[in-house]
């Protein structure tokens, strides 16, 4: 799949796929998240007017999820118009919950999941912001990250999370 014309891709991160069929692409270079149909025929691009770096795109009760790594936030568009509808967390830099860097987001039950680059961990927030608490920390050993990057869960909340330093998955 190589797109061209207004669909072209430039440095693409991240995908997830809607329960239409449709193709979100997180694409850091464009500094857009760009949309296919099921067909693969573009559909639209958004983020530019926020200056999104995204990383990561995540679809979840009629939302659009973006991480944002130049943005220490989340940002979330409504799924039918591509339009913003916010950012989150809104934390300083000395508060427990603040984004470092935003590499990698998963959603389980009404649970933001996000890989911070920045902090060494995996952050936990409400679908509404409200932090959760943290798994990790900086360091070598069993649960401590150097590189988290990639992050899933699965059904039964498991939490695999990528390092990409030590090139192992960390199941919390």
């Amino acid at each position: 799949f190589i797109p061209g014309g207004r669909g072209q891709l430039k440095l693409p991160i991240n995908c997830c796929v809607d329960e239409r069929g449709y193709l979100f692409i997180a694409d850091a270079n464009r500094g857009q998240i760009v949309v296919f149909d099921p067909e693969l025929q573009y559909v639209h691009a958004f983020g530019e007017a926020e200056a999104l770096k995204p990383t990561d795109v995540e679809l979840d009760q009629g939302r659009i999820w973006v991480a944002n790594v130049q943005d220490h936030a989340v940002y979330v568009y409504d799924a039918d118009n591509y339009k913003l509808i916010g950012r989150m967390p809104e934390l300083s830099a000395e508060e427990d919950g603040f984004i470092r860097q935003s590499t990698n987001i998963s959603i389980r039950n009404n649970t933001l999941y996000v890989s911070d680059f920045g902090d060494f961990n995996v952050k936990k927030y409400s679908m509404e912001g409200a932090y959760l608490g943290a798994l990790g920390g900086y360091g070598n050993g069993p649960g401590r990250f150097t590189r988290p990057k990639g992050i899933a869960l699965d059904w039964e909340e498991n939490i695999y999370v990528v390092d990409a330093a030590f090139e192992n998955i960390q199941i919390f």
